[in-house]
């Protein structure tokens, strides 16, 4: 069982972490963000093309979401990501990082020293899991 979690800043690996088979940011999705955004910063960590990067942009002001956008480049990139920390003097102990990649998300978090990492399954065509649990689950971590 993952206790609460009380952090300041919340990381999100965008492209599968939270998008429902690469459909893009919805409405569901930007709703609870800006929830999570009541309690903090909200950015979401992106290395995708800038096609696609645009399109997430444009869905975010769509959905009137105030999470962040930052393009990561290629990830796994922790020294861009404890630099980008320590630029916006974030502490490392006050972030939540959620990613579904252990390979590039978390080990980018947890090689920039980010003390929360939550492995969240991501979306696929096979998942078994909708966007509803998925969203369910994350708030189930959070104090909203």
């Amino acid at each position: 069982m993952i206790r609460k979690l009380q952090c300041k800043h919340f990381f999100f690996d965008i492209d599968d972490t939270l998008n429902t088979n690469k459909a893009g940011l919805n409405s569901e999705v930007c709703d609870l963000l800006n929830q999570i955004a009541q309690q903090g910063d909200v950015v979401l960590l992106t290395n995708c093309s800038q096609k696609r990067k645009k399109a997430h942009q444009l869905n975010l002001q769509k959905f009137q979401c105030s999470a962040q956008l930052w393009d990561v480049g290629k990830k796994p990139n922790f020294k861009w990501f404890k630099s980008k920390l320590i630029e916006k003097k974030w502490q490392d102990i006050d972030c939540a990082f959620f990613g579904d990649r252990p390979s590039m998300d978390l080990w980018m978090a947890y090689k920039a020293n980010v003390k929360k990492i939550i492995l969240v399954e991501g979306f696929t065509k096979k998942s078994r899991f909708g966007l509803i649990h998925l969203i369910r689950k994350i708030e189930s971590w959070l104090i909203l």
